[in-house]
């Protein structure tokens, strides 16, 4: 999938990520966002080396859909 992905200038801290998948469990979030990569509709959000997230677009991904 990683392949095909655009990466965006969309850039977000760790908690607005959390806020954003409204995940209030912290244990649930903690794993969610262990590996540095989640997947959302449209894309993937990638921990960056300086924490924050930033998101990576699928160009094939229609909202449409």
């Amino acid at each position: 999938m990683t392949e095909k992905l655009q990466r965006t200038e969309q850039v977000i801290t760790e908690a607005e990520l959390r806020t954003m998948l409204d995940d209030e469990d912290a244990d649930s979030f903690a794993d969610l966002i262990s590996k540095g990569v989640t997947e959302v509709r449209g894309g993937i959000w990638r921990r960056e080396q300086d924490g924050h997230w930033r998101f990576w677009q699928n160009p094939d991904w229609s909202a449409e859909d």
